[in-house]
């Protein structure tokens, strides 16, 4: 089982976005993802925050990037399951439990 403070599911712009303020605030953060989704197939992304213009792939990579760089954690994972606990969550994949305070 894995334990966490805080669980993210998806890692497209508002995921990633959630990680990277979670993990500068100091929070043990794993984000759980399936698939970028349309992010990978966007050709240009513009007026994105710092970025006047950048392809979906660069965007994802350069998230991705900075949640590794600040010790956060990406699971590959299909989310089958979650349920709210005393303590706050379970998420199941096929392959985990992971337990998470939000």
């Amino acid at each position: 089982m894995i334990s966490c403070d805080i669980v993210i599911i998806g890692k497209g712009p508002a995921g990633v976005s959630a990680a990277l303020y979670t993990l500068r605030s100091g929070l043990k953060t794993l984000l759980v993802a399936h698939a970028s989704g349309e992010l990978e197939r966007a050709e240009v992304i513009e007026n994105y925050y710092g970025h006047p213009s950048i392809s979906g792939p660069e965007l994802l990579e350069t998230g991705v990037a900075q949640v590794n760089r600040l010790g956060g954690k990406i699971l590959e994972q299909e989310v089958t399951g979650l349920e709210q606990t005393v303590g706050g969550y379970m998420l199941y994949t096929p392959q985990e439990q992971i337990a998470a305070k939000a």
